[in-house]
């Protein structure tokens, strides 16, 4: 309980301090920031993206382009994520963290996942204007 002499207010909690994240995604260093409590996160993501780009590249020979492998494996995660029922969609294995216990918050993997994902979609985006 607030003391009477102090004005209650519904602030929002500031957001977690960010760290730049230099990393590498199928031979392109990029530059990202993400909250410093999800940079372990961000690893385990990039290494699970690079494995499936590396497969979608593999699969659609010919495309070489880094731009259309990543659109590609975009699509396919899309079409994975689509096809799941939201009420039982599992986390896929591959974004879980190496040591990550049984009962996890999927709500909150979730958000970290679209942050990571937002921050991705915003260094390509980057990396576009300089070629």
């Amino acid at each position: 309980m607030t003391p009477p002499d102090l004005p209650q207010t519904d602030t929002p909690a500031a957001p977690a301090p960010l760290v730049e994240a230099n990393i590498m995604l199928q031979g392109r260093q990029l530059t990202l920031s993400c909250p410093a409590e999800e940079r372990a996160m961000l690893d385990t993501v990039l290494h699970a993206l690079e494995q499936r780009m590396t497969t979608v590249r593999a699969q659609a020979q010919g495309v070489t382009n880094l731009e259309k492998v990543a659109l590609i494996t975009a699509i396919n995660l899309m079409h994975e994520i689509l096809q799941r029922p939201a009420e039982t969609a599992p986390v896929p294995e591959a974004v879980l963290p190496p040591a990550a216990p049984n009962s996890i918050d999927e709500v909150h993997l979730r958000r970290r996942i679209d942050s990571m994902n937002n921050a991705i979609d915003q260094a390509l985006l980057e990396q576009n204007r300089l070629f």
